[in-house]
């Protein structure tokens, strides 16, 4: 019997977030989709509030945001592309 590895965590969401948690500039990477149509990348707060929305551009793969005047607490990004979700992966603003 082959023993199965198990996937990296960057690989099973599709987006890197680094730092985390963050103070004040986050970084985040994703795999560069189908050249023919724009993603979008969302943030939202732990209440479900959008708090931030990026029209990523097609050669583009990481952002940079600056969260330094934002609520400390949990928060997620999502990415989407023609409407369906591609990944998402949760991150902290500490003080």
């Amino acid at each position: 019997m082959e023993e199965v590895k198990p996937e990296k965590e960057e690989e099973r969401s599709g987006i890197i977030i680094y730092p985390n948690p963050v103070h004040s500039i986050l970084n985040i990477e994703y795999p560069i989709m189908n050249n023919e149509c724009r993603s979008i990348l969302e943030i939202f707060d732990i209440y479900g509030r959008k708090v931030k929305e990026i029209k990523v551009h097609r050669e583009q793969n990481e952002v940079t945001v600056n969260v330094s005047k934002w609520n400390k607490g949990i928060y997620i990004a999502v990415l989407w592309q023609k409407g369906k979700l591609i990944a998402k992966e949760k991150f902290m603003i500490i003080r």
